[in-house]
C-alpha cells in the first residue's frame, strides 16, 4: 500500500511538473517572439525587455541571450552585447563565435564600429 501511495504521489507530481514546463515554455516563446518582432521593426530598446522576460523563464537559452546581445550591440552597448555572446558561445551556440571574433575581441574590426541600425 505505502509503494502505490509512493507511485501514485509521485505520478501526481510528474503530471503537474509537466504542465508547469509547458506554461513555462508557452510562455517563453511568446517573450522571445515578441522580442524577434521587435529587432524586426528595429526597436531594440523594446526587444530587450522581452528577451529579459524570456530569459527569466530560461536562463540557459542560448537563443534569447544572443538576440539579446544583438540588443546590445545595436544600441551601442557593446560591452553587455559581448557578454552576452560569450554566454550563448558556452551554451553552445556557434554563431556566437562569428560575434565574438567581429565585435568583442580586441583588435576585432567592428570594435569601434557603431551599429549601422541604431535607433
Amino acid at each position: 500500500m505505502k509503494n502505490l501511495l509512493l507511485l501514485l504521489s509521485l505520478l501526481i507530481a510528474s503530471i503537474a511538473f509537466s504542465q508547469n514546463n509547458e506554461q513555462v515554455d508557452k510562455a517563453y516563446n511568446k517573450f522571445y517572439n515578441e522580442g524577434t518582432t521587435y529587432i524586426g521593426e528595429k526597436k531594440f530598446k523594446e526587444a530587450l525587455q522581452f528577451f529579459n522576460e524570456a530569459i527569466a523563464l530560461k536562463k540557459n537559452s542560448a537563443e534569447a541571450i544572443f538576440a539579446r546581445g544583438t540588443c546590445y550591440l545595436m544600441l551601442n552597448e557593446r560591452d553587455k552585447a559581448c557578454i552576452d555572446f560569450n554566454a550563448a558561445k558556452a551554451l553552445k551556440l556557434t554563431s556566437a563565435e562569428e560575434y565574438i571574433k567581429k565585435y568583442c575581441e580586441n583588435n576585432s574590426p567592428g570594435r569601434t564600429q557603431k551599429p549601422l541600425n541604431n535607433k
